[in-house]
């Protein structure tokens, strides 16, 4: 496993956020949490590529959510994973942080009946369960190499799409402007934030302690997805394992793509 079934001690964060982190952390298996976010289609047709960029997508949540913890309330807290996937998440865990902080301010500034949230942590739950789906949906499409047994994909067009996407989100963010739109059912609570937060950008306040900082997290997050060759590729593989008595044992693992040419790190597939 990238990540140690540890889970994080949710019995020392602040009332309600103890319930929204044991929402949002991903349950072990993975297939819990596919049914949890509504996708057991997608989970009884998937194909080995598919299954191993769904379960590192999962793997990676789990670790930005105990960054997010880290860095909002419990500093000491120690994220059990491989030291080089935590760093490379890092980003991503300050881009949560940031977003948690503009749902409790626009939770705590809007007028009253203006959203129907009970809470800033109930609305930010719910920005990260559609996250979680709408990227996961992603995966769902017919595999681009279907005689691979590895599953790997073609890089190409389908990357450069997402990765112009993501960019252009974040410009018109940054110009004032909202993305994303009341019709697209998959974004209804971040289009919702960011409605809120472009009504608070006129304070100075607001802008520079939460939004400046929202737009810098999500630069800085492109930055490290394009720099880092292990949001490039994951894959599943089978090596065979020659044990003392000559038998030969098979062996199934999880691998990520480790800088240029063929390095690579894997891991036990679950």
């Amino acid at each position: 496993m990238i990540i140690d079934d540890v889970l994080i001690p949710t019995q020392k964060l602040p009332i309600p956020w103890c319930d929204a982190v044991e929402t949002i952390e991903g349950r072990t298996p993975y297939y819990k949490e596919l049914i949890y976010l509504g996708l057991e289609d997608f989970m009884q047709r998937m194909d080995h590529g598919q299954f191993a960029q769904t379960l590192t997508l999962l793997h990676q949540w789990d670790i930005s959510i105990h960054w997010l913890v880290k860095k909002e309330w419990l500093s000491k807290h120690k994220i059990p994973a491989q030291r080089w996937l935590v760093n490379a998440l890092e980003p991503y865990g300050e881009l949560l942080k940031q977003e948690l902080a503009l749902c409790s301010q626009c939770h705590m500034r809007l007028p009253p009946g203006s959203v129907t949230y009970l809470n800033a942590a109930e609305w930010f739950t719910e920005i990260c369960r559609e996250t979680k789906i709408s990227q996961i949906k992603a995966l769902d499409r017919p595999p681009l190499n279907v005689g691979l047994p590895t599953g790997k994909v073609e890089k190409g067009k389908k990357k450069e799409k997402v990765k112009t996407t993501r960019t252009v989100v974040v410009g018109l963010l940054a110009k004032g402007k909202n993305p994303y739109s009341s019709a697209d059912l998959n974004q209804q609570h971040r289009f919702l934030l960011m409605n809120a937060a472009l009504t608070l950008t006129d304070s100075d306040v607001f802008s520079d302690n939460y939004w400046k900082p929202y737009i810098k997290a999500w630069r800085n997050w492109l930055r490290e997805v394009d720099r880092n060759p292990i949001f490039k590729d994951s894959w599943i593989e089978q090596v065979d394992l020659k044990q003392a008595n000559g038998q030969i044992l098979q062996k199934t693992q999880l691998c990520y793509q480790q800088g240029q040419g063929r390095r690579k790190r894997s891991f036990p597939y679950p």
